[in-house]
């Protein structure tokens, strides 16, 4: 059963970064945006695979709590780095990515002729390489941590 475990997490691991894959190539994308409708339509299509991201988190947590007890793997730290650096990288992740595509929102919806100069200043406020560091250096790290369980 352990093995099962471990097949499913690994592959809500490939869920999630297939869907979140979607909604960081939006985020690079809408840098370079300027039409009001191209806007939307990748926020409508960042906002349609947050369903996927979502389940496949939920159950990557899951099944790795899971293979963390069937494995007897709690008592030892790389298990307990692993986990604080998911939901470190989660939480960073969530609230500026979110925060982000929330200002272009509002901005969207801005009286016409504040619009143009609404949608600039939130486009150009996102982060998208710092936010592509951290996820990927969080999930380098937590990779070696489960894969080599150093401590």
């Amino acid at each position: 059963m352990y093995s099962w475990v471990i097949f499913l997490h690994v592959l809500s691991v490939l869920g999630f970064l297939l869907a979140h894959g979607s909604s960081a190539a939006v985020m690079v994308r809408l840098r370079s945006e300027c039409e009001p409708a191209r806007i939307q339509a990748l926020l409508d299509l960042s906002q349609a695979v947050s369903g996927l991201m979502n389940a496949s988190a939920l159950l990557l947590l899951i099944t790795g709590i899971a293979g963390g007890f069937m494995g007897a793997w709690w008592g030892r730290g790389w298990i307990w780095a692993s986990l604080a650096l998911l939901i470190a990288v989660g939480l960073v992740m969530s609230v500026m990515g979110r925060l982000y595509f929330e200002r272009l929102r509002r901005a969207l919806v801005q009286a016409p002729d504040a619009r143009p100069a609404a949608l600039t200043a939130a486009r150009d406020s996102g982060q998208p390489v710092l936010l592509a560091a951290v996820g990927l250096g969080g999930l380098v790290i937590i990779t070696w941590l489960m894969w080599f369980k150093p401590f």
